[in-house]
């Protein structure tokens, strides 16, 4: 049976290292949708939270544009980011600027934009559900009288990151019809989200944004033993071990090796470890090495062995949460109590 963790929330948080994770690039190209997207993708498929799963957990909005949702251009489909140069490739039999970039700047087939009128460019709004440290986007097509600026902003939704405001005019270094120009910012403090807005309108406004590429932060996932394990009745040590640390999206296996054969026991998930000893209601050598909120029942096999399955949602919230576990079976001839228990588990949901 598979347990399932999702919107769990402690009162007690665990004493991990305070530091942060390496940071782990992931990027965004458009030219697919996660698994499991209930929207087709193609040109004109709309895009909202298809990417707000692991490891992305990213959003695309029209914050000003009520009903209105960003959208795929395919390069050389119907023209809906912009204008331009002629050329062919993907969506293209034969030569048009329809949302054509120049080549050979290592964009794809597809890249978002706001919708199909070229006539006024919309804000578009990024929202990273897992703040990131460093970004980078294409913005294609800055041509014309155009100007854009681009925003990284923090927490609450309106003040910038420290040098989190850039703007970019056609005709400065890198820009062009159908040219890929890289804005990019590495503030070293988080960015909640960014936002990218046109300045200058022009009669027609066209843009698409390809390559969006940012940092994973947050705490790394973890899970480390601590305390010990007391005998079985056979003299072996009760011991618990995790397959892999818990991360968000994915499963693990958090096991038990050195019990007594073919007995009942449960799988504690706590957040404080009280580390009692148990000596005074019988068990000499065991500690209680966590406070209970759950339990999940096991039968040890005839090796003494149990595995608790455990899946970690798809939630952006998760990360950074943290749990303990321990092991108790029963054990009528391990001591007076008639119970051992295992060694304690100490985790922390990550991302990585």
């Amino acid at each position: 049976m598979m347990t399932t963790f999702h919107a769990l929330r402690f009162a007690t948080p665990l004493l991990f290292a305070a530091s942060l994770a390496a940071q782990q690039p992931v990027c965004i190209g458009f030219e697919n949708f996660p698994a499991g997207s209930a929207t087709p993708h193609g040109d004109r498929a709309t895009v909202t939270d298809q990417y707000d799963v692991s490891p992305w957990f990213v959003r695309f909005s029209l914050p000003g544009s009520p009903g209105v949702d960003p959208m795929l251009a395919e390069v050389g489909g119907t023209m809906d980011a912009y204008q331009g140069v002629s050329g062919t490739g993907c969506g293209a039999s034969n030569p048009t600027v329809a949302d054509m970039p120049v080549p050979g700047q290592g964009l794809g087939c597809f890249a978002l934009t706001d919708d199909s009128d070229l006539t006024n460019a919309r804000q578009l709004l990024i929202t990273f559900h897992v703040p990131c440290d460093q970004v980078s986007i294409d913005l294609i097509d800055i041509d014309g009288i155009e100007e854009w600026r681009v925003v990284a902003v923090r927490a609450d939704g309106a003040t910038a990151v420290t040098g989190g405001v850039q703007t970019v005019a056609a005709g400065d270094p890198g820009t062009g019809s159908g040219v890929a120009t890289t804005i990019s910012f590495n503030p070293g403090e988080p960015i909640h989200y960014l936002s990218i807005e046109q300045i200058a309108n022009t009669p027609t406004a066209g843009f698409a944004l390809d390559n969006l590429c940012f940092s994973v932060g947050g705490p790394s996932a973890a899970y480390v033993n601590y305390g010990n394990g007391c005998d079985s009745s056979t003299g072996t040590t009760l011991t618990l071990g995790a397959s892999a640390p818990p991360r968000v999206g994915q499963s693990m296996n958090i096991g038990l090796t050195g019990a007594l054969d073919g007995t009942l026991g449960v799988l504690f998930f706590g957040a404080i470890d009280p580390s009692i000893p148990l000596g005074p209601i019988g068990a000499p050598t065991c500690r209680l090495l966590v406070v209970p909120f759950a339990q999940v029942d096991v039968v040890t096999s005839p090796g003494g062995n149990a595995v608790v399955p455990l899946t970690i949602a798809n939630d952006a919230s998760l990360v950074g949460i943290a749990f303990r576990n321990q092991f108790a079976v029963i054990d009528q001839n391990a001591n007076a109590l008639g119970v051992t228990l295992s060694d304690g588990g100490a985790a922390r949901i990550g991302i990585q």
